[in-house]
């Protein structure tokens, strides 16, 4: 971008929308880095205030008067375009006045912008502050309408001139319908992802079809489906009455032979009537007889069901009883074959001497038990230290016992106590004062004895003293050393304890031995226990077997004589239920032929009540002759038959009457409207020149109006061979061919045939009937015609791979994310740049456009998507929530991050990550 451009240079926002104060330089491409709902969208919807002239056209998500409250808060609050044009640079403020809440001020100064005009001590000014300070600084500002204003940016310079109007030429627009076509697109362009189909469709209309010509046909507006109605019901009176005039003269007849059965029918009636009352008297006094005989039978079987029932249950006691004794018999046959209770019977010949032999095993159990429970409490180091200790104990008093030439005797004899001696005892070790005299050398025996009685008085209060020290000791007693009685008593307790501390660690060594004992024991132990049982029972039912085989015998005899006494009473039974049955059947059949007959005489009452309402029954002549029951219900059934499809056919004949009305468009059925129908169709000349003249007003009506639809696809159509021409100059990546075709529909085809066909087209019925039939199914389908209607849009691709070879036609809506959004971009932009057709030519002009979700797009897309409308004086904005460079194509972007105060929640620019791309992309 070396060439001189013109067009929006700067974005200021002041107290406006997420903003306190936000200033972006629009002269080169931006991309905006900001996380989710920071404000980017926002930011750079801000541009529709500058090029689109009313908020009712502007794509904001919100309502006009949120979005008025959103971006102007109060009469602080500004949008500012900075602008440069071919006569300079001029600043467009948008502001909204203190007093109003819904709508805003456009105004245009010639000067650039500059913050002291608008914020005075870190504050902004209202818009009276900012005009005074204009009016300092000598400034002009121009406060324009909503309806001037494509003209400012147009820069139409003879009537700018005479309205007194500035001019920007920013805006290559011609006239108020170029600037409605360039709105549109613009507003797609701002939000592509809300383009649809239906949308693209109207705004190629938009762009294709002058604003004065008609995009659609209203149907109701000239009475079309009144007017083809009347033509279409002149035509099906016509040719049904031609068609069918054979089947209406048969209807007709039939209707006279049904209405002639009808009048017979009283006779009928009566007659059946006249029966009816008949059987209807003999089954009512019948049936009570029936009923009372079927109660005595019901007593009677009800006793021998009684007596059945007894003879089961006493059967299954006694079969039970049966089963119990023969239960006890084979029980002793089983034991007697136990060969295990017959070897404890060898052994033990009674039955005492069995429980004296478990008594006795359940003893061992009991102590062997309870020595491995000593067992478990016993330590085996400690047994065998406990009985080393004993044993030197043992030895000690041996010595006493037995030596008299030990040290401590000799002291004894030398006048010391026991006291002494336990006193020395904290200086020596027992081992010296029982050690023999015999191994002592004492070289002066009273200057010994001399110390030692020294040292025992010294230390005579359990403490040490003399004349440099005193101290605490600990003596031992030494009675037990200086008493031989004490000795052997001390002897006898120990050798007791060793033999028990003994006996305990050979316990011990025996535990596992000892555990699989007191296991076998205990299963022995319950074996023992269940023999005892079984000894008892054995003899137990020993005893009792004479008196089971009699037992058995008895109710053996007993069950077949209840067996007999129950095939009685079933013979008696079945002989009642048969004559039960017969008669149930009989009375049923009584109820069911009164039952029979009462009902089809009031259905047939009914059916002549509901369809013949009118016909008289008195005085009626019938033959009285009486017959059967039967033939009566079958009369009566026959005759309900009779009156229903009489019914039927009298509503047959009316429904058949009603629906030649109806396809003949006469929506009566009544008498009078049958007869119109004939009497007008019966003169076949007459009533087809009266059609075919209704057909050829209808016929021109429709060929003007549909003349317009086609013309509407048409231009389109010439619009899409202009932009497939540019597309055929690029490529676009992996979209190395893009073709925008139009597919005219079938009712397009039907239309343009229609208007092309000559004026005769009519005379020819069969040509008559084609389309009049499609003409009907358009009027039902649609209450109006629009030209969106009559044709699709088909998006032809190429891949680079398939060299042109294979073409793919793609769906607007549902193709991927980034192959739609990317055809959106590649439209839209070429729609646009078709707008500076209508311009003045000025070819510096640029404009500014938001490129939004990028992310969908491929880099490589995005790239050449970019360069390709760069080149086309098309500025994007980009916006994502990471910083993108590479796939910008263009070496001075602008890559600005917006962030969110943690406390204020407004956005703000952070210059630490603001920068130019060419400082960071090689």
């Amino acid at each position: 971008m070396n060439k001189i451009t013109y067009g929006v240079k700067q974005l200021i926002m002041i107290n406006s929308g997420t903003v306190e104060y936000l200033r972006l330089n629009l002269s080169l491409p931006l991309h905006l880095n900001a996380e989710n709902n920071i404000g980017k969208t926002s930011t750079v919807n801000t541009l529709q205030f500058l090029y689109i002239d009313s908020m009712k056209d502007m794509a904001l998500p919100t309502s006009e008067a949120d979005s008025c409250n959103f971006y102007f808060r109060d009469e602080y609050s500004y949008l500012i375009f900075e602008c440069v044009s071919q006569t300079g640079t001029y600043c467009v403020i948008l502001n909204r006045p203190a007093e109003s809440r819904t709508h805003f001020n456009r105004y245009v100064i010639r000067k650039s912008f500059e913050e002291t005009t608008f914020i005075k001590n870190d504050a902004p000014m209202d818009w009276s502050d900012v005009a005074e300070k204009l009016s300092e600084q000598s400034v002009e500002y121009s406060k324009v309408k909503k309806n001037d204003w494509w003209r400012v940016l147009s820069g139409l310079t003879e009537k700018n001139k005479k309205q007194n109007l500035p001019a920007l030429f920013i805006l290559p627009v011609k006239d108020d319908e170029s600037y409605g076509r360039f709105k549109i697109i613009y507003r797609y362009l701002l939000s592509m992802s809300n383009i649809k189909l239906d949308a693209f469709k109207d705004i190629l209309l938009s762009c294709a079809v002058a604003s004065g010509e008609k995009r659609k046909i209203d149907f109701a507006e000239k009475d079309y489906k009144t007017r083809f109605a009347k033509c279409r019901s002149l035509q099906q009176q016509q040719d049904y009455y031609r068609t069918n005039e054979i089947q209406i003269v048969k209807l007709q007849q039939h209707d006279k032979d049904v209405k002639k059965f009808q009048k017979s029918l009283p006779a009928i009636y009566a007659e059946l009537k006249w029966n009816y009352d008949i059987h209807y008297k003999d089954l009512n006094a019948s049936i009570p007889k029936k009923q009372a005989k079927l109660e005595i039978l019901k007593v009677e079987i009800s006793k021998l069901t009684e007596e059945h029932n007894d003879i089961i249950t006493q059967q299954g006691a006694s079969n039970a009883n049966l089963r119990n004794v023969q239960k006890n018999i084979l029980e002793f046959e089983k034991l007697e074959q136990n060969q295990e209770l017959y070897l404890i019977r060898e052994r033990y010949q009674t039955y005492n001497e069995l429980e004296l032999h478990s008594e006795k095993t359940n003893e061992e159990y009991f102590i062997l038990n309870e020595n491995l429970k000593d067992i478990k409490k016993l330590d085996k180091l400690y047994l065998e230290n406990s009985i080393g200790r004993i044993k030197k104990d043992i030895d000690t008093c041996k010595k006493i016992i037995n030596n008299d030439d030990l040290l401590y005797t000799w002291l004894l004899s030398q006048g010391f106590e026991n006291k002494d001696l336990s006193i020395l005892s904290a200086f020596f070790n027992k081992d010296i004062l029982t050690t023999k005299m015999l191994d002592i050398d004492i070289k002066d025996k009273d200057k010994l004895l001399n110390r030692l009685k020294h040292l025992t008085k010294n230390v005579k209060n359990d403490l040490f003293a003399d004349d440099a020290i005193s101290m605490p000791i600990k003596t031992h007693d030494f009675s037990e050393l200086t008493d031989r009685d004490n000795a052997k008593r001390s002897l006898k307790n120990l050798e007791f304890s060793l033999k028990d501390e003994t006996r305990k660690l050979k316990l011990y060594s025996q535990e596992k031995e000892n555990i699989e004992k007191c296991i076998a024991l205990e299963n022995y132990k319950l074996k023992l226990k269940e023999m005892l049982k079984l000894y008892d029972h054995f003899d137990e039912l020993k005893i009792k077997q004479p008196e089971f085989k009699n037992e058995e015998k008895e109710l053996m005899e007993k069950v077949l004589d209840l067996n007999n006494k129950l095939k009685k009473n079933e013979s008696e039974s079945e002989n009642l239920d048969e004559e039960y049955r017969e008669l149930c059947d009989d009375l049923s059949e009584s109820e069911g032929g009164l039952s029979e007959l009462i009902g089809n005489f009031n259905r047939l009452d009914e059916n002549i009540q509901q369809h013949f309402p009118n016909i008289l029954y008195h005085n009626v002549k019938f033959n009285k002759e009486e017959v059967s029951l039967h033939y009566v219900i079958d009369e009566l059934l026959n005759c309900n038959q009779k009156v229903e499809s009489l019914a039927g056919d009298l509503s047959e004949i009316q429904m058949h009457k009603s629906q030649i009305l109806k396809k003949v468009n006469l929506f009566y059925d009544n008498e009078n409207d049958w007869s119109r129908f004939i009497e007008e169709n019966s003169d076949i000349m007459q009533a087809g020149k009266r059609v075919e003249k209704e057909w050829q007003t209808f016929f021109a009506l429709a060929k003007n109006d549909f003349k317009i639809l086609v013309q509407c696809v048409d231009s389109i159509n010439f619009l899409l061979r202009s932009i497939n021409k540019s597309f055929g100059q690029q490529r676009i990546s992996n979209l190395q061919e893009i073709k925008v075709n139009i597919d005219r529909n079938e009712v397009y085809e039907k239309f343009r045939e229609f208007t092309v066909d000559s004026d005769d087209l009519f005379v020819d019925t069969s040509k008559r009937n084609l389309y009049t039939g499609w003409l009907q199914d358009i009027l039902s389908k649609y209450n109006d015609l629009r030209a969106e209607d009559m044709f699709h849009i088909q998006i032809e691709i190429a891949n680079p791979n398939n060299l042109g070879e294979n073409k793919n036609i793609i769906s607007f809506d549902n193709e991927s994310e980034g192959t739609n959004y990317t055809i959106k971009a590649l439209l839209l932009s070429q729609l646009l740049k078709e707008q500076f057709k209508f311009g003045l030519g000025q070819e510096n002009i640029v404009f500014h456009y938001y490129l939004d979700e990028i992310g969908q797009l491929d880099e490589e897309n995005l790239s050449n998507i970019i360069s390709q409308n760069i080149e086309r004086n098309l500025i994007p904005i980009t916006a994502a929530p990471r910083p993108v460079f590479e796939p910008l194509c263009h070496p001075e972007c602008r890559l600005v991050t917006l962030r969110e105060h943690k406390e204020t929640k407004l956005t703000y620019i952070d210059d630490d990550r603001t920068f130019s791309a060419k400082i960071n992309v090689k």
